[in-house]
């Protein structure tokens, strides 16, 4: 207890002057019972809290793994879509070139309606001579010793017009110094033996 209110001086029965035989008798203050055991239930509750704090930095570490597997798999699905975007450009770009061609096409026969006759006829004219040179090819396949008689006139004709064979089957008579031109091409612009005649 205080000596004094005003100083910071305590009073022990064995704390005397002159008598040090009485300090024997001093003793330390126990602590409260209660208060061990709050120190022991405190301990337990913060290892509970320490294997919680564990278990949420798992939780939340599977948490990071899995949102990153998704970001990998969005950002692989963006790039997919931007190649396919890309090859739907360059068809659409195609598609316009050729409706482009097209008009401009249309819009010369339009301009010369002669110019769409002289091609139907010089199809109709390269269809029946392939189909004249065809009839002949197979005769002379098929009749033996008189295959040479009409493979030289089948070769006689085609030195007298000169015949190309595309890629597709379509056969063009040609005159001299002409450059061959299917029509199947001719979306692409006027043929270059016509063009003067446009």
């Amino acid at each position: 207890r205080k000596v004094d209110p005003d100083r910071w001086e305590f009073a022990n029965e064995g704390f005397l002057r002159g008598q040090r035989h009485l300090l024997k008798n001093i003793r330390r203050r126990k602590p409260p019972a209660h208060t061990a055991s709050n120190q022991q239930s405190l301990g337990s509750y913060l290892e509970v809290g320490h294997f919680g704090y564990d278990a949420e930095i798992d939780r939340l570490k599977r948490d990071k793994q899995l949102l990153m597997a998704e970001v990998v798999k969005l950002r692989q699905e963006q790039q997919n879509m931007k190649v396919h975007l890309k090859a739907m450009e360059d068809r659409l770009r195609g598609t316009e070139q050729k409706q482009q061609q097209m008009t401009s096409f249309m819009a010369r026969i339009l301009r010369n309606p002669e110019f769409l006759k002289q091609l139907i006829a010089k199809n109709e004219m390269s269809k029946e001579l392939h189909d004249a040179i065809s009839k002949k090819r197979r005769r002379r396949i098929d009749g033996g010793p008189e295959a040479y008689a009409v493979g030289a006139s089948s070769s006689n004709l085609e030195q007298e017009s000169p015949v190309v064979f595309d890629s597709h089957g379509s056969v063009e008579l040609l005159a001299e110094g002409s450059v061959p031109v299917p029509v199947e091409l001719l979306a692409d612009g006027i043929p270059p033996d016509l063009e003067g005649s446009v």
